[in-house]
Order: structure tokens, then sequence, then C-alpha cells
């Protein structure tokens, strides 16, 4: 079964195909994508505002806010969300690893040993509302990056010995979402209520407060 709807080249600015010529990033033809799309990882839903992607409920699941091309500004405990973030794959994922869009409207895929935040940066100019996916060839643990929701996944498939990302138990990260979510993102109502509809159920004391409910 084909994930993707439309065939064609991706969407992607000169700008980036000139990095990823020199940094060893390569574009995943169609075919191959629809054949490598890790739709077992994560759940795709059509909004009246385009596609969420959620990671799988029965999966170990982490969430990190802000948008991914910035989380180099925002630290925890003066270490940048980043550097974390980069930790985890360098112990987590093989060196074949995949970026893929999440949205099946839209085929965005590429390749590489080496991930950097800068990959998300290229790309996220004409990908704003395109959720993405990091995941390697072993297909167990993945990252769901939105840029526009500004709420990221570090999805495993089973909890570690320790039940912790960075050191820090699910519960941390939480309650670090929710006490640092508003402080980046130029937010609206409905933003909000996207987040506490679908990803509120996946994280337990995960809620974003509207401002009827701060009045």
């Amino acid at each position: 079964m084909s994930f993707y709807l439309k065939d064609g080249p991706p969407f992607i600015e000169d700008e980036a195909m000139a990095f990823f010529a020199s940094s060893g990033v390569s574009v995943v033809p169609f075919d191959i994508a629809n054949r490598l799309a890790p739709v077992e990882l994560f759940e795709s839903i059509e909004g009246e505002s385009g596609y969420l992607a959620l990671p799988r409920k029965e999966r170990f699941n982490t969430p990190i806010p802000y948008n991914p091309a910035f989380h180099h500004k925002y630290s925890v405990q003066d270490k940048a969300i980043s550097s974390l973030v980069l930790e985890y794959i360098e112990s987590n994922l093989s060196s074949r690893k995949y970026l893929f869009s999440a949205r099946p409207d839209i085929c965005l895929a590429i390749y590489f040993q080496e991930f950097t935040y800068e990959i998300i940066r290229e790309i996220s100019p004409g990908h704003l509302t395109t959720p993405l996916i990091l995941f390697d060839d072993r297909r167990a643990d993945c990252i769901l990056f939105e840029c526009d929701l500004e709420i990221n996944t570090v999805s495993r498939s089973s909890a570690p010995a320790d039940a912790k990302f960075a050191g820090r138990s699910g519960g941390f990260w939480i309650h670090y979402f929710n006490d640092n979510f508003l402080k980046s993102i130029a937010y609206n109502e409905h933003h909000i209520g996207l987040i506490n509809e679908f990803y509120g159920p996946l994280f337990p004391g995960l809620h974003i407060p509207l401002r009827s409910e701060t009045k």
C-alpha cells in the first residue's frame, strides 16, 4: 500500500539542494520512499488545516517543545536541546538514517548518515507545515518533528531500562513542555486546541491553557 499520494519532485529550494550535495544528503525516489515510509511508527490524521503526524500510542513517547530549527537557542539546565537530541540520535540510531515527510500529500524523503539540525533548517522554509519523521533502517526508535506546531516527539519502541530521555523522566519533559511551550510560539487558540486534543491523550498531564481558562 502506498503512503504518498502524489508523484513528482519534492519541493526543495535550490539552496537546500546545494547544501545536500555538499553534505552527503540524497533524495529518495518516490517509489522507494513509498516502500520505506515507516507508517508503523506514526499515525497521519487529516484535519481542517492540514495533516498531523502523531506517534503511536502504544510506543514510549516523550514530548519536546519548540520549533526544531531553533532547538539550539533553548536549554535544559544549561545544555541546548539540540545537543540533547543529537546525543540521543548518535547513541540510538544507526548510520543509515532517513528524514521523511509524515503527511501523505507531500512526498519529501532524504537519506544520510549523519543528522544535523542544519538539514531541518534547510528544509523548513518550504515545509513549515510538513511534519517530519527521522528514523533508521532498524525502524524502532524515531523522532517526529513539527516545525509549525512546535511539538516534537522522541518515540521509542519500548521504555528504556531507566524510562528516561537525556537523563530526565517523562514527567519532567511533560512539565517542561507545559511550562515552556508558550514562551516561543506565535500561537492562537486553534493551535493550542490541536495540541490539547490530539497530543494530550498521548502524554498524560500535557495541557496548554487556553485564554478562556486563564481568565
